[in-house]
């Protein structure tokens, strides 16, 4: 039987709120402290995704999540092309991917 972490599904959720309240400020809020809590969702989210892994233990790699990583990595390159003014990198969910390539191959 798969159970639920709370824990984990805590931090998933503080992670997420803290990425909306980043993402606010390129929508038309001018508040410019929000990019400080904004800052802690990409930790938040590596954070998470390796205590997934640990906890599923030395298993195969999770291609389904994998999968689904890589598409929204390219769906949400369009609004981030078309909101960041001059836009010179990729958005941050490729380095998710990275990060979930390394985890798994150093587990």
């Amino acid at each position: 039987m798969n159970r639920r972490d709370g824990a984990l599904d805590l931090l998933k959720w503080l992670a997420l709120l803290a990425m909306v309240l980043d993402h606010l400020r390129y929508v038309g809020f001018s508040a410019d402290w929000l990019y400080v809590p904004g800052r802690l969702a990409f930790p938040g989210f590596c954070l998470a995704m390796a205590a997934n892994l640990a906890r599923d233990g030395a298993g195969v790699m999770p291609w389904r999540y994998l999968g689904w990583l890589l598409l929204f990595s390219a769906v949400s390159e369009i609004p981030y092309r078309l909101f960041i003014p001059d836009p010179s990198t990729l958005n941050v969910l490729p380095t998710l991917v990275l990060g979930l390539l390394v985890a798994r191959g150093w587990r």
